[in-house]
């Protein structure tokens, strides 16, 4: 909580009563907060936005919390600022604490009054305390109720600014207001924390459960539907490849040594593929024995290079079942396009197969190349 000094004096009935909404007006401000933490990291791109995003959705609410005190007694006012700056700082990291920091220190130093200077490096302390908790005592995975209590101690210690009040003034408020502010601290960093808690274990179930929606079970992959996603997040997109590899024979491995053999055979085609993979390439596993790669970086490599690293990688491969080595090669069906802009993949998946099919009946273990680009008129080219 923050304090603020003024001169004011209230009937205690009204008091009980302004005392009553004013403190379920923190409390949802908080919750608000809380929720908006949850928004926040489902919707960002980058752990600094994440940050920013925090320290200002944070700042705001401890401005109108600032705007809407709760009054104990004449010259006592307390608001949940240090609680709500403290947790941005807490759960948002640095650049959280900085934005906090600056946007309701400055309001706080614009409100005015004798206890300005006082308030405003209340504030600050209160950033610096919810970075020391993150460094020490922040639960990347969840965060216990005794985590939550030590926030709410440590957030305590701002009233110590007090003391930049006439000092006479600074230790009646002491006396007075400091049991008010830890209890309110605590619990304000309970509600709070446990919002943002919920908050985040909500996010880790949702990112689990689409990562696993997303990839197939088998090779640890991106499956189909997440490799088609993936794409349609980049279109549209005006120079890009898409390869379908097929395993040769791979029927005949399953007849020949089983079901098992050719999951190992599966297994170990998905590893070339994902250690061949460049950060920019796409890969996924599309069904039975084919996969699929896309890249829409092909400025320094050909198509085709890059489709016969993937052949040769798997040719490579040796894979032992018992007794039995048995021997992987692959098919490789190419499209690429150059300056033309593709808002649909569909369609070059499909060439990519006729390539695949032309490769195939050319012999397997091979590449077959072709180019749909209205500049340079290239055929299909198998190699």
């Amino acid at each position: 909580m923050g304090f603020r000094w003024i001169d004011q004096s209230v009937g205690k009935d009204k008091q009980l009563t302004e005392l009553m909404v004013e403190f379920m007006y923190g409390l949802g401000l908080m919750s608000m907060s809380g929720i908006a933490y949850g928004v926040i990291h489902r919707r960002g791109k980058s752990r600094a936005f994440e940050s920013l995003a925090v320290g200002v959705t944070f700042s705001i609410m401890a401005i109108f919390a600032m705007l809407n005190p709760l009054v104990l007694s004449e010259g006592i006012i307390l608001d949940p600022r240090a609680v709500i700056v403290g947790l941005a700082s807490a759960f948002g990291g640095f650049p959280a604490a900085i934005v906090s920091t600056l946007f309701v220190g400055l309001f706080r130093l614009y409100v005015g009054g004798v206890g300005a200077i006082a308030g405003a490096t209340g504030i600050a302390a209160s950033a610096a305390l919810g970075l020391v908790w993150r460094r020490y005592l922040y639960g990347r995975n969840s965060t216990t109720k005794l985590h939550l209590i030590g926030l709410g101690a440590l957030l305590s210690l701002h009233t110590l600014t007090l003391f930049l009040l006439p000092m006479q003034v600074a230790i009646e408020l002491f006396a007075t207001i400091v049991p008010v502010l830890t209890v309110s601290c605590v619990l304000g960093s309970l509600v709070m924390g446990s919002i943002i808690d919920r908050e985040r274990h909500y996010i880790r179930t949702e990112n689990y459960w689409r990562k696993t929606a997303g990839t197939d079970s088998l090779t640890g992959l991106a499956n189909r539907r997440s490799f088609l996603d993936s794409i349609q997040e980049r279109s549209p997109i005006r120079n890009g490849v898409v390869m379908i590899i097929d395993i040769d024979h791979f029927k005949k491995v399953n007849d020949t040594f089983g079901h098992d053999a050719g999951d190992m055979v599966l297994k170990r085609v998905a590893d070339v593929l994902r250690k061949t993979s460049t950060a920019d390439e796409l890969v996924c596993r599309l069904g039975g024995e084919e996969f699929a790669v896309f890249s829409s970086n092909m400025y320094h490599v050909t198509p085709f290079s890059r489709a016969e690293a993937y052949r040769a990688g798997i040719e490579r491969q040796l894979v032992r079942y018992g007794n039995e080595t048995i021997p992987i090669t692959a098919s490789i069906g190419v499209s690429y396009w150059k300056n033309t802009v593709v808002a649909d993949i569909s369609s070059r998946l499909r060439e990519a197969d006729i390539g695949l099919y032309d490769a195939k009946a050319a012999g397997r273990n091979r590449v077959t190349v072709s180019s749909n680009n209205d500049e340079d008129g290239e055929r299909p080219l198998v190699f």
